[in-house]
């Protein structure tokens, strides 16, 4: 009896060897991406790490084809045995977010084949003083007079104001606004506009009195300004990355091209890249053809 006992062990344990084995040999191919860094500020490099297990006999293509990463602000891509790892910049002010990625390869039968990796996240920290977060909350008790004697005193203040408010929110209404109405018929086009504080900006010569970030400021402010007025986004309110993510099945070149120019200026903006005259009339030489590529054709 105990031989038959310990005979019926061994057999249950290569039994259960036999398919940890077996799983373990189904489950020998992966696709992980994770952020190095635990958190970041806006404006700092960080690093997406992609680590991959191919199947057996199964290849990469000679340029490797990761899709997804169009909509982020790449600085640089680094291939290592089993892995990527790709430089970004930080272009959000609260959470950085990669959405799914797509890893393609060639399987042992010369097949097309893709690695899809999960969602991921990296805690955007601001360098504003949270301090008033902290701050005592004083009680209003003793602060204001709640007897019917200051009450009074309040209504007589509150009710002035709000009469004044509404006689110019009227005013504002009906005469204001067929005033503006008439003005907007003789307005300048954007394109016009656009092209003429791009001017007025290399003029100031602001890049030349060293106020390099200042003069990328503006530069980025005219060429959103300019494309939220002739598409149908906010520009103005949105990170490089929204936006190319808004333009990603856009038929219009013109809109691909000039994220280049945002993304650069982005890094301009928040890191410590300092472009030098020529680099500078070459961004703006960008902004203009972009202006002039994108702009209502006369009627």
């Amino acid at each position: 009896m105990k031989k038959v006992s310990v005979s019926l062990f061994y057999l249950f344990l290569f039994f259960f060897l036999s398919i940890i084995s077996g799983y373990s040999e189904e489950k020998s191919y992966f696709l992980d991406v994770s952020f190095i860094e635990k958190q970041a500020k806006p404006g700092d490099i960080v690093h997406l790490n992609i680590q991959y297990l191919l199947p057996e006999g199964a290849r990469l293509y000679k340029n490797p084809v990761i899709e997804g990463i169009d909509s982020l602000s790449i600085m640089s891509i680094k291939h290592e045995p089993d892995k990527f790892v790709i430089s970004l910049l930080v272009d959000s002010l609260d959470i950085f977010e990669v959405l799914p990625l797509g890893l393609k390869f060639l399987d042992d039968k010369q097949e097309e084949q893709q690695f899809i990796s999960l969602k991921v996240n990296l805690k955007v920290i601001s360098s504003i003083d949270q301090k008033t977060e902290a701050s005592e909350v004083r009680d209003i008790k003793g602060i204001i007079d709640n007897s019917g004697l200051a009450w009074k005193k309040v209504l007589y203040i509150i009710v002035p104001v709000i009469i004044i408010l509404v006689l110019f929110f009227l005013w504002y209404k009906f005469f204001r606004k067929k005033g503006k109405k008439e003005n907007v018929l003789h307005a300048d086009p954007f394109d016009v506009v656009a092209l003429s504080a791009i001017d007025r900006l290399v003029k100031s010569n602001l890049f030349e009195k060293g106020e390099i970030k200042a003069f990328y400021f503006s530069l980025s402010k005219i060429v959103r300004e300019y494309m939220e007025n002739i598409r149908s986004f906010p520009a103005m309110e949105l990170t490089t990355s929204e936006i190319a993510f808004r333009i990603e099945h856009n038929e219009n070149r013109a809109d691909r091209d000039v994220l280049h120019l945002l993304r650069t200026i982005d890094l301009i903006k928040f890191a410590d890249t300092l472009p030098d005259s020529l680099q500078k009339e070459d961004h703006c030489l960008m902004a203009v053809a972009y202006i002039e590529k994108t702009k209502p054709k006369d009627v």
